[in-house]
């Protein structure tokens, strides 16, 4: 199921002393809803007895399922995972149904529309329960109200992302990544109704969720937070956003706040790396393989720059593996850039560790500029390597990074691309290779803070996608 939306119904009540005849469905409203594809809506009411009579009659335009269900299998079928119904109640593939039968108390009923069509339906429900006195009748008729939430009785705890990484935006939304995740028990007897609000004020659209938590359950409520684009582009330095969230709870039709918090988060641009990220209890995460946002194969100045480098290839022509001089194709690569670029290496201020973050070039900047630190030359050379069908890695020092290849047979080959400006390939490859078996063991070891090798197929395998 795409997503899912919940109501709870509760009701009125009226008794009925004597011999005073059974209110029929007539006697209910109809509520008329419209559940999208792929959408659930249930059904609740709360009483104490062992068992209740329920009535119900269900319309619909387009074929939806109806279940009867236990409230403890909710989970489960929130989660599209089997669960038990009551089968003398529950039909499938209906477009009108008209029933009545004795089930406990706990009981919901489930709509589901599993169709590639929004259904529009409608629902009247009706329960007549038997009281302690035989003559009496107590009936239910369900009605749209909640007056039965205990705001008291919820635990609340949010966690969210500091610092945020604008460039892994894209990446996060794509894996559904949170941006704040709410873990919230409901303690009371009663089922309650939530909606959580989130917003990154005035660089974002609001994120909306509405959930029913069921007594004594605790629902983890993820949401990405849809950023403005046209707003995060202009953002060029580290700030501040304001992230704004507010907890609501249903009381009888009305949304009233139960919690509303504004949280200062620093925010990095599009240009910059955050090697790590804290999680809930203050650890530092590694986010080392997100380098591979910055390398961009499919960039126009990427392919410009494979162009002028195939002039320069012997056979005037670069095929990636299915040639397997796959140096001769990083040289002329390389030599492209020393000598039609001239790129040169800048040395500024970069680093990589717990503690740092950096700016990263785009490739097209850095051929724009005809400068680069080693991370913009890492992952200048990267893009080049992937846009040929290779396999390119970042190799990450704690104070250094340089670029390597698959050379076809399973090996890794490494190139100090800090040289492009002032020596020649081989000298460059020399000196790669060096460093590369110099740190190997602490490169593959289980420290990512030692140095790390990033095999940037696996990244794309694993959605880390470019930054553009």
């Amino acid at each position: 199921m795409k997503k899912l939306i919940y109501m709870v119904l509760l009701f009125i009540t009226i008794i009925f002393a004597g011999c005073i005849d059974e209110p029929s469905l007539d006697d209910a409203d109809a509520e008329k809803i419209v559940i999208k594809s792929g959408d659930i809506q249930y059904y609740s009411w709360n009483d104490d007895l062992n068992n209740t009579n329920i009535q119900f009659k269900i319309e619909s335009n387009n074929p939806i399922d109806v279940f009867v269900i236990p409230s403890n299998e909710l989970k489960n079928i929130k989660n599209d995972k089997d669960f038990k119904y009551y089968a003398e109640l529950s039909r499938q593939n209906i477009l009108s149904y008209n029933t009545r039968g004795l089930v406990p108390s706990n009981t919901i009923i489930v709509i589901v529309n599993n169709r590639d069509k929004d259904a529009q339906v409608s629902i009247k429900l009706l329960v007549v329960e038997p009281q302690d006195n035989e003559n009496t009748l107590k009936t239910t008729i369900f009605k749209n109200t909640n007056n039965n939430n205990q705001l008291a009785e919820l635990d609340l705890n949010t966690i969210y992302y500091t610092p945020y990484p604008l460039a892994f935006y894209n990446v996060f939304y794509e894996l559904g990544e949170p941006d704040i995740t709410y873990n919230i028990t409901n303690n009371g007897k009663n089922p309650i109704i939530i909606r959580l609000t989130s917003e990154y004020q005035g660089y974002s659209n609001k994120a909306i969720t509405t959930e029913i938590i069921m007594p004594n359950e605790t629902d983890e409520i993820n949401q990405t937070i849809p950023l403005i684009k046209d707003k995060i582009k202009q953002i060029k330095t580290k700030t501040k956003f304001n992230l704004h969230y507010i907890i609501e709870y249903n009381d009888n039709g009305e949304w009233k706040t139960y919690d509303e918090q504004t949280e200062m988060i620093d925010i990095y641009p599009m240009d910059t790396m955050v090697w790590a990220i804290k999680d809930d209890e203050g650890n530092e995460i590694p986010m080392n393989d997100y380098v591979a946002v910055f390398i961009t194969p499919k960039n126009d100045e990427i392919m410009e720059l494979l162009s002028k480098a195939k002039e320069r290839h012997p056979e005037k022509s670069l095929s990636g593996y299915q040639d397997k001089d796959v140096n001769s194709q990083i040289k002329a690569i390389y030599d492209a850039l020393k000598y039609d670029y001239k790129v040169s290496y800048v040395d500024v201020s970069n680093a990589y560790g717990k503690d740092w973050v950096q700016k990263v070039r785009l490739p097209k900047e850095t051929l724009k500029l005809k400068s680069a630190n080693c991370v913009d030359g890492a992952v200048l050379f990267a893009s080049a390597i992937g846009a040929l069908g290779m396999s390119p890695y970042i190799i990450l020092l704690p104070e250094h990074a340089f670029v390597a290849w698959d050379d076809g047979t399973g090996n890794i080959v490494a190139l100090e691309t800090v040289m492009v400006g002032n020596a020649n390939f081989e000298e460059a490859l020399y000196e790669g290779n060096r460093q590369l078996d110099e740190n190997w063991e602490i490169l593959n070891d289980d420290d990512p803070w030692n140095g790390q090798i990033i095999d940037i197929k696996e990244c794309r395998e694993l959605d880390i996608l470019p930054v553009e």
